[in-house]
């Protein structure tokens, strides 16, 4: 019953006296006003600039209706500390005259439904009175507060930063009064109005773009009764806006915008003087700021005027705009061309006054700048350098007439031409249109460089206007257009090159119904082998728009074996970068347990483990489902020389930055040279990634054009004839042809490819042996060339509370010059050039939040961060034929153009205005202590600096600077301390332990340090290198010459080599110093032995004071001598090595030694000794674990006769096992060491006790000994496993032992085997060397496949060079003697044949040796060499040891043994995918080495030993020709087809 009274009374007094809101009906208000607008900072102090108004508003409320005015508006501004802003005068000012004009706002119950103003009220103040009538409006009836369910509500309003949920808090304090609390978030609105251009593309992990404001208003009424028990009266409305810039969370100090509003009541009463309001006839439907110029329509763009929606300012008009251009031009290229330590370049504002300018510009003020400059080179170069990066259609028409109008370069063309859709600020359709142009023939693109650049462009245009543009989508009916026209394109291209550039365009559109076209071409045999893998990778955008249809099309190429490397990699690199599910991953892990091909595998044992502990945040949930998945392979092992897919990155957990670098190298099947070469790069800000870059290179018959370039055989020494007819005659082999050389680079950029180049080996040789390079050569040549750089650049224009608008954004431009001359000095007999180069890089950071006033002005904080490095080189190179010598010259570095690095940070609050004077004049007026671009500080006293370095080294004559100055952030050698710190901090950086990805990840961190985390402070540093200004160091001179003669005094041994180089260095100057360089390297044969010798001598010097003085080292490493059976295990004497190394400096006669441990002569002394341990002699003699059990059983298997020990893979690691020793002891011993020395040696100390401690079992001090100063001991014994190192450590104080000390597991990598030396294993490793092992009744081929067979009584080709020009031939048959194999050798014309006999007949182990058919006389120690008669060709080199035969062919760097129970043989991977034989086609692949000589496959090893029978007279009708078994499926070429002349159908 309470309830229906309630009701009855609030309806009676609706009806009688309704409250509209806030304001009764016939009713005047009166208020105080006053609204300002503050951007500012917080830190290191409080600094903003400031713009506010004060006033008077009155409110006329009607039914339905209310007239508001403002009067005695007043105007006050401040620009600094904000301690200034409590100073500012409020002036009245003639620009407020518009203000105050009257308006009339609309209410229903109590919303605000329609806004009318006078038709000629000025924009700004439109918006003003927009943002205050948001402030007036309540959407509640006052009675009904205090009720259960209105406490709180939410409700949608209309306001002037768009349509937003709000929510309305209540409370009541019992007397009448109240108080309402509204509160919005941005977030929470729609139809935001919001202008601006983004070309950084900076997006979070779901590619979304970031969101770089963080915007909240809060609205506070004190509200008491009105005359009617349910009417209100607001005694003061009080509004805070506040927006925040973080566009990189959480690094560094947000910059804020606040708005504040604030109306007090002043007094209230009837409605007495209606204002006076005539014609308010321009009615707004909504409260939403309005800009001064609206996004056009797609249909309304045009395309040749000036883009001025994307800012609230007024535009200048374009005759003025034209004035200012070539002055600003003009003074850029003097800013370029400044002295190297200019600091004012650091933050010159030329490089982006140039750009905002050439952005405003319309396509007829263009082409009148143009012309204006065109005959200036240096004006036109940098016009052409700032067009692309404007981002604006105009420019992209200009680009577009230039290119037709041949007024610029090609290369100028290909760059602009690329750039424009990735900086373009505005997409459209009549673009699109309007380039096709472009596509078509044209007399001024006459390369397929630029005509390939263009479609690239076009394709990319494609991709930002109908795919990355929601704003301004395509029509359905243009992206059907495009997705046939690319598709068509791909389809009919002729060649490769045509048919790269068509499906790149295609995958730079991104158009899903054209990428869905290229699924069947992902297909075998659809496409050539070079062009699948990029369509497979193309298919990528598949994985969102239809991911089944993209798994099938990838899964089965993973899974299927038969692929190449190259195809399996592309697919699994595809499938990464689709962000696979835990179910995908599963599938993957299953491929590895069963995967066959080495290649194939580590790529994706390489990737989980890179993603495995990732810093990326994007790569979370994949990291976490790999981190469980990975434990079911981790007992596979990886491989640094086999395909890998390596990422390092890292996070910084304070500030919120990151980054990361991933390196891709794929193997094929034809070159152990990388086939594909990838890096990418990219930097990351929280969540959100930015700057992402990638570069791949592909590389195919890399060997190939090796093998033709620098290891050409002469037809006329070596015969190639006899041995081609016997191949393709007579075997009736088919040539293997390799790959032509090739070579591609693509960059991509933020997902889109920019470039791609394409060389083949024709082009190379042409180029290299054209006459164009032969003159430029011989004439020489300088360049010089200035560059504009942009990294990119976004701004957002949206409204605060006031109505003011605020822009946030990012610039990064840059410039740089750079100089390089080239120079013939040759003379008689010296081959001599010059190369003079200078590079001058200058690259700035620029964040901003500022405020458009209703001056005109801009004002502001503004961050900005500038770095300049300078490189000069000045250098001659001569190269002296009679002696072998080398001389390079080097001019140092002067003081004014010195070798040089320049950083600053600095914030300032600024005030700019289209009219400075009026802007700076009104300032002053109401702040007359405020300064237009004042320097946010704490004062002066808090800039610190500090000299970290000052050297000036007389000796050197060179004098090096650095200096940290005028810094609020860093403050002196602590901090920058803190900063290494915090930058190779190991629990913030993933580097999978790789020393040189966590030192590259440490210096990104480092980078972000100072460019994207300093503090508002100012800070700047300086470091400098140059010739000093007294007796100074000109030039530094280096000769070097080379030989290997012995020394004079000493007869050479039998096989003893040497290696000598001897020189000096000089620094050229007046006075001269000079260093004079000896290096001697010893060397008994197979390394027993070796001894280097180093000596640096420094000269006297009178003037300097400085005497002779002189660094010796001399190592001395003694193996332990191997048996002459290098593969018996155990020996009897044990793999050992002993090296003594010695360290000697300090004064001594000129070019000579000091006497080591002599007074005053520092010398450190070391002896390590390596043996094997009791673990390895033990496995070695019991044989009864791989590999020496396996080893033992190859020596009598597949028909060996046991008469010496096999080079199989069992034997081979048996050596790798047994004669590596493990167990080594150090005994350092040091004397006379200076004060720094000492230094040095304590700091290594301190710095390796903190890392070994975990790993500490016990540690004893020692009664210190008598010790003299500079002098000590040091003793270290070290068990080195597979996965850790045990340690001893013993010093002059202390006895420490570690054990299981795992972070040195990889020193494993450093030892030395005692039988091989570290360039064979290396080799071998790395797959540069092949290694095939047939005997009589097995083969393992070069491809690591064992099969079974029985040889032929005749002789059978078991391994050949079968290309077109075969280089040699190697035939094995069955032997009736005691030994199983006979062989013979073809090379360069020549033979050589090893026939077993019976041993009474033979000297030697039962071979009989012929060479060219005649019987030659091989013994121990004593090698027989077939050459020509003049010896200057040696064809082979044969060496008896042990029952052993060792043959080499220096000229093919081919290796043999021949033990006459087989044959092993060592060629280099030059030879890949052109072998046939028995031993393989050397391929990389397992699946198919059955392939005979025609290219067949056969069944077995037999029917492959019978097809490469030799049927000559004898063997004739012997051995039948077996059959294949797929007889169709004999080689064949395959061709390439495409597209490109036209891209666009008529």
């Amino acid at each position: 019953m309470a309830r229906l009274d309630v009701l009855i009374l609030v309806l009676f007094l609706t009806v009688r006296c309704k409250a509209e809101g806030l304001f009764e009906d016939g009713q005047e208000y009166q208020y105080s006003y006053q609204a300002y607008t503050i951007t500012g900072v917080r830190e290191p102090t409080l600094f903003s600039s400031s713009f506010g108004i004060r006033g008077n508003l009155i409110i006329q409320k009607q039914p339905g209706i209310a007239t508001l005015k403002l009067s005695d508006l007043t105007l006050g501004m401040h620009n600094g500390p904000e301690t200034l802003f409590n100073t500012i005068k409020f002036l009245k000012k003639p620009d407020l005259a518009s203000l105050e004009k009257p308006f009339k706002l609309t209410f229903l119950n109590g919303k605000i439904t329609g806004f009318y103003t006078d038709s000629w009220d000025a924009e700004w103040s439109v918006n003003f009175k927009k943002a205050l009538a948001t402030n007036l409006q309540m959407d509640f009836y006052i009675g009904d507060i205090g009720k259960e369910e209105t406490a709180y509500m939410r409700i949608v309003e209309d306001t002037i930063s768009g349509t937003c949920n709000t929510s309305y808090s209540f409370s009541d304090d019992g007397k009448g009064r109240f108080l309402l609390f509204k509160q919005r978030t941005q977030r929470e609105c729609t139809n935001i109005p919001s202008i601006g251009f983004n070309t950084v593309e900076t997006t979070n992990c779901a590619g979304t773009p970031q969101d770089d404001l963080l915007a909240t208003t809060q609205s506070y009424y004190k509200l008491s009764r009105g005359t009617a028990s349910n009417t209100v009266k607001a005694e003061s409305i009080s509004s805070l806006g506040f927006q925040a810039l973080q566009l990189y969370p959480p690094t560094g100090t947000p910059f804020y915008n606040r708005a504040n509003t604030t109306l007090l009541l002043k007094s209230l009463g009837p409605l007495t003087k209606p204002i006076a309001a005539p014609g308010l006839t321009k009615h707004y439907a909504s409260l939403r700021y309005i800009f001064r110029n609206p996004m056009p329509t797609p249909d309304g763009i045009d395309l040749t005027r000036e883009e001025d929606y994307f800012t609230p300012e007024e535009p200048q008009s374009q005759l003025v705009l034209r004035s200012k251009a070539v002055p600003m031009l003009t003074k850029l290229k003097s800013v370029i061309g400044w002295s190297p330590l200019n600091e004012e370049a650091l933050i010159d504002s030329s490089t982006s006054d140039c750009i905002q300018l050439m952005s405003a510009l319309s396509l007829e003020s263009l082409v009148a700048v143009w012309k204006s400059i065109e005959k200036d080179d240096d004006l036109k170069n940098l016009y052409v350098e700032i067009l692309p990066l404007t981002g604006t259609n105009p420019a992209a028409l200009m680009i577009k007439g230039l290119i037709l109008g041949g007024k610029i370069s090609d290369i100028e063309a290909q760059r602009t031409v690329a750039l424009i859709p990735y900086y373009l600020r505005m997409p459209s359709e009549k673009l699109l249109v309007n380039w096709e142009d472009l596509l078509k023939s044209s007399s001024s693109i006459k390369t397929k460089e630029l005509r390939g650049a263009i479609t690239l462009a076009f394709g990319h245009l494609i991709g930002v206007t109908c795919t990355g543009n929601t704003q301004r989508p395509c029509k359905a009916d243009t992206i059907n257009k495009y997705a046939r026209i690319l598709y068509d394109a791909f389809k009919s291209a002729k060649t490769h090159q045509e048919m790269m550039v068509s499906l790149i365009a295609l995958r730079n559109s991104k158009l899903v119904p054209a990428i869905e076209r290229l699924v069947p071409h992902t297909k075998s045999g659809s496409v050539s082998r070079a062009l699948r893998p990029h369509v497979i990778f193309s298919i990528q955008l598949l994985a969102v728009s239809n991911r089944e249809k993209f798994l099938s099309a990838i899964m089965p190429i993973i899974h299927n074996t038969t692929e190449t490397t190259e195809i399996r990699v592309a697919a699994i690199s595809t499938l990464f970068r689709a962000k696979p599910n835990l179910i995908e991953l599963q599938e993957l892990v299953g491929i590895i347990e069963d995967e066959t091909n080495k290649e194939v595998l580590n790529f994706i044992l390489t990737t989980f483990r890179s993603y495995t502990g990732s810093k990326n945040s994007c790569l979370k949930r994949s990291s976490a489902d790999l981190e469980l998945l990975i434990r079911r392979v981790d007992h596979l092992k990886t491989d640094f020389f086999l395909s890998n897919n390596r990422a390092f990155d890292f996070h910084d957990e304070k500030h919120g930055f990151g980054g990361g670098l991933q390196l891709v190298t794929v193997y094929g099947e034809d070159s152990r040279a990388p086939l594909i070469i990838s890096a990418k790069v990219n930097y990351r800000l929280s969540e959100h990634r930015y700057a992402p870059l990638e570069v791949m290179i592909r590389l195919e018959g890399v060997d190939e054009a090796y093998v033709r370039f620098f290891r050409k055989v002469d037809p006329k020494d070596f015969k190639l004839d006899v041995l081609k007819d016997l191949l393709q005659k007579t075997l009736k082999i088919a040539p293997r042809q390799k790959a032509p050389f090739k070579m591609e680079v693509i960059l991509r950029s933020q997902g889109y490819d920019l470039l791609y180049h394409h060389m083949s080996g024709d082009e190379l040789t042409s180029l290299m042996e054209g006459k164009a390079l032969k003159d430029l050569i011989s004439r020489g040549f300088k360049l010089t060339r200035s560059m504009v750089m942009l990294g990119g650049q976004k701004v957002t224009w949206t409204a605060n509370d006031i109505g003011i608008p605020v822009a946030v954004g990012m610039s990064n431009p840059g410039f740089s010059r750079h100089q390089l001359s080239y120079g013939d000095q040759s003379q008689l007999n010296r081959i001599g050039r010059t190369i003079q180069a200078g590079l001058d890089i200058n690259l700035q950071m620029i964040t901003y939040m500022v405020a458009y006033n209703p001056l005109n002005g801009t004002q502001g904080i503004v961050k900005s961060r500038g770095s300049r490095i300078h490189l000069p080189m000045n250098t001659l190179f001569v190269y002296s034929i009679p002696d072998a010598q080398i001389e390079i010259k080097m001019n140092t570095a002067t003081e004014e153009k010195p070798l040089s690095f320049l950083f600053t940070s600095k914030t300032n609050a600024v005030l700019s205005g289209k009219d400075d004077a009026k802007a700076v004049s009104y300032l002053k007026d109401t702040c007359p202590q405020c300064e237009s671009n004042s320097l946010v500080t704490r004062g002066n006293s808090f800039r610190k600096g500090i000299v970290v370095r000052e050297n000036i080294n007389p000796l050197l004559g060179l004098e090096s600077h650095l200096e940290v100055y005028d810094c609020e952030a860093y403050t002196g050698k602590a901090s920058v301390a803190k900063v290494f710190y915090g930058s190779f901090k190991p629990s913030e950086i993933n580097s999978h332990g790789s020393l040189p990805g966590f030192l590259i990840m440490g210096l990104m961190q480092m980078r972000n340090y100072f460019y994207l985390y300093p503090p508002i402070g100012s800070c700047s540093m300086k470091a400098v290198v140059h010739r000093t200004r007294e007796n100074p160091a000109e030039a530094i001179e280096i000769k070097l010459k080379m030989d290997s003669s012995p020394p004079p005094w000493k007869r050479a041994p039998p096989g003893v080599t040497y290696s000598n180089v001897k020189g000096s260095i000089t620094l050229l100057g007046n006075p001269q110093r000079k260093w004079n360089i000896e290096l001697n390297i010893e060397k008994e044969p197979f390394n027993i032995k070796s001894l280097v010798a180093v000596k640096i001598a420094r000269l006297a010097n009178p003037t300097l004071g400085v005497p002779s003085r002189a660094l010796c080292v001399n190592v001395r490493t003694t193996w332990a001598v191997p048996p002459q059976d290098v593969f018996e295990t155990p020996s009897t004497v044990q793999p050992s090595v002993q090296r003594d190394v010695t360290f000697v400096w300090g004064e001594a006669p000129v070019n000579e030694c000091p006497k080591a441990n002599a007074k005053g002569i520092s010398t450190i002394a070391m002896k390590i000794i390596g043996n094997i341990t009791d673990a390895q002699q033990e496995a070695a003699i019991t044989r009864n674990t791989y590999p020496y059990d396996r080893c033992d059983l190859d020596r009598y298997d597949a028909g060996r006769s046991g008469t010496t020990g096999p080079m199989t893979q069992a034997c081979y690691d048996a050596v790798l096992v047994y004669a590596t020793p493990r167990n080594y002891k150090l005994d350092i011993k040091y004397e006379n060491m200076s004060p720094r020395g000492q230094t040095a040696l304590d700091r290594i100390n301190t710095l390796l006790r903190p890392v070994l401690l975990p790993y500490l079992i016990t540690h004893n001090s020692l009664s210190p000994a008598k010790t003299v100063a500079g002098s000590g001991q040091v003793e270290l014994k070290m068990d080195i496993g597979e996965n850790d190192v045990d340690l001893l450590v013993r010093t002059d104080q202390s006895l420490s032992q570690y054990e299981n000390v795992d972070f040195l597991k990889n020193a494993g990598m450093l030892l030395r085997n005692a039988r091989f030396q570290m360039w064979h294993l290396t080799a071998m490793k790395a797959g540069w060397v092949g290694v095939c092992d047939v005997a009589p009744q097995e083969v393992v081929t070069f491809d690591k496949v064992k099969t079974n067979y029985d040889l032929p009584s005749c002789y059978t080709l078991i391994s050949a060079d079968c290309s077109p020009t075969p280089r040699y031939a190697i035939f094995a048959k069955k032997s009736n003697v005691s030994l199983p194999m006979a062989v013979k050798i073809y090379v360069g014309g020549h033979t050589l044949e090893f026939n077993p006999v019976v041993k009474s007949l033979i000297a030697n182990s039962g071979v009989e040796v012929k060479a060219d058919d005649k019987l030659v006389n091989v013994v121990a120690n004593k090698p027989y060499v077939l050459s020509d008669k003049d010896n200057i060709t040696q064809y082979a080199v044969v060496n008896f040891i042990s029952a052993r035969y060792f043959i080499q062919i220096p000229i093919l760097k081919l290796t043999l043994r021949y033990t006459g129970d087989d044959i092993t043989t060592m060629i280099p991977a030059t030879h890949r995918a052109q072998h046939c034989g028995l031993c393989g086609d050397y391929n990389g692949l397992t699946l198919q080495e059955f392939v005979g000589p025609s290219g067949c496959i056969l069944g077995n090893a037999t029917d492959l030993a019978r097809s490469y029978v030799l049927r000559d007279k004898v063997c004739k009708e012997v051995i039948q020709v077996p059959n294949c078994v797929d007889p169709g499926s004999e080689k064949k070429s395959s061709g390439f087809f495409g597209f490109f002349d036209r891209l666009i159908r008529p």
